[in-house]
């Protein structure tokens, strides 16, 4: 595929060119990294780690991802590699932790984990939690900057019909005092 554009003035562009290979066998893909040997990972969003080892989809899914609460846009979400993935093997990811009272509230919650290169993540340990319960659609994602800080963006949760008002709501993106709709920087 070529991506080349035309500009302002007429004039082609060029972009990258790229190759676009459908997979089948992927229930709704939401964050993907490249793994140093090209192979790569891919979260799904009811709580599945997946495998694309040498471009074919390893039919099992890596073991070891907590229990998530797959509605409205959360489950798990995003994934990144530790900057020193080769030599450490971490890896983070964010997912929406349930809470034991309800079917329909969930935490926002980075986890960090060891990944061997085989079926089973180790030493899996949530490391940070936005605390309050979402009740509606809301997102994590993140990215490793230039100076090795984590930087996660939680989104603001968008309102249910839930009659709890302990619920995060958009409100709570102008909230100091919350996580939700931030861009946090952990050290």
């Amino acid at each position: 595929f070529d991506s080349s554009i035309r500009g302002s003035s007429g004039a082609v562009i060029q972009g990258p060119k790229f190759r676009v290979v459908p997979m089948k066998g992927l229930a709704r893909p939401y964050g993907l990294v490249f793994l140093p040997d090209g192979d790569m990972l891919i979260t799904e969003r009811a709580g599945k780690l997946r495998w694309v080892h040498k471009g074919v989809l390893d039919p099992e899914p890596i073991a070891g991802i907590p229990p998530v609460l797959d509605r409205s846009l959360r489950g798990l979400n995003d994934l990144v590699l530790h900057p020193n993935f080769a030599q450490n093997r971490l890896l983070y990811f964010t997912y929406y932790k349930p809470v034991p009272d309800s079917a329909e509230e969930a935490v926002a919650t980075l986890a960090r984990a060891r990944w061997d290169g085989g079926h089973t993540l180790a030493d899996v340990k949530d490391i940070f939690s936005a605390g309050v319960r979402v009740g509606g659609p809301s997102a994590a994602r993140m990215v490793f900057g230039r100076d090795n800080k984590l930087y996660l963006a939680i989104g603001i949760p968008i309102p249910n019909r839930s009659r709890n008002m302990a619920l995060a709501t958009p409100k709570d993106a102008q909230d100091p005092s919350s996580y939700y709709g931030k861009i946090l920087r952990l050290n």
